[in-house]
């Protein structure tokens, strides 16, 4: 049996005791997805798939943040020094000069 086995099941329980109307679910290891799956409904007639997409408002930000905070913390990146096009070389606005200076700092605070 396979350590996923369940996983299915255990996952739809918990979407009902948890009143969910739908949710979908993806599991990576090691860079792979091993388990995708859609749970319930996501309205009166369509059922929510692993490739379903939810709006989840400005969540977004606060992932890019704290992605970012790990690559930092593991000395891959820095906040305020090294220009956002460094490490995305396609970045790039119509004025050179502002794209040679903007960091992370300054997009992760709307300061462009």
């Amino acid at each position: 049996m396979t350590p996923l086995a369940h996983l299915h099941e255990i996952l739809e329980k918990t979407r009902v005791e948890a009143g969910l109307k739908g949710m979908s679910v993806a599991v990576m290891h090691r860079g792979e997805v091993i388990f995708a799956d859609g749970f319930g409904q996501r309205n009166d007639t369509d059922p929510f798939t692993a490739e379903t997409l939810m709006p989840i408002a400005s969540l977004t930000k606060a992932f890019t943040s704290a992605a970012i905070s790990e690559l930092v913390g593991e000395g891959k990146m820095d906040w305020d020094t090294t220009p956002v096009n460094t490490y995305l070389p396609e970045f790039a606005f119509k004025d050179p000069v502002l794209t040679s200076q903007l960091t992370l700092v300054d997009l992760l605070s709307h300061r462009t």
